[in-house]
């Protein structure tokens, strides 16, 4: 949902003309301009994201608890270790296809 905001073209256009103000200021060494307004919409669009997130896994645990039956700590314990498996899993998953598809996966120089 907060992805679909820079899909409007003026906030997709402040969003790159912000983005090369702060890229020029970083080349040239100087410290990027960040004002009031700008943090404030970090802080409200990182609070929705948490919140969002924590709602989304309240939801999977939720559905995974009535799924299979259980209640307590066994659903919780073992909520948490399907989660991280599945986590896991969809990283190997990602980079077999990255290395399938012949991209390497080497960080920034």
């Amino acid at each position: 949902m907060v992805g679909a905001l820079f899909l409007f073209p003026p906030v997709q256009q402040t969003a790159e003309r912000v983005l090369a103000e702060t890229m020029e200021a970083l080349q040239s060494g100087a410290t990027p301009a960040i004002g009031a307004v700008d943090i404030v919409l970090m802080l409200i669009m990182t609070g929705v994201i948490l919140v969002s997130i924590v709602w989304a896994v309240a939801l999977m645990y939720r559905a995974y608890a009535v799924s299979c039956d259980t209640s307590g700590a066994k659903a919780i314990v073992s909520f948490i270790i399907a989660l991280i498996v599945a986590e896991v899993l969809s990283k190997l998953a990602v980079y077999a296809l990255f290395h399938a598809a012949g991209v390497t996966l080497a960080p920034p120089a």
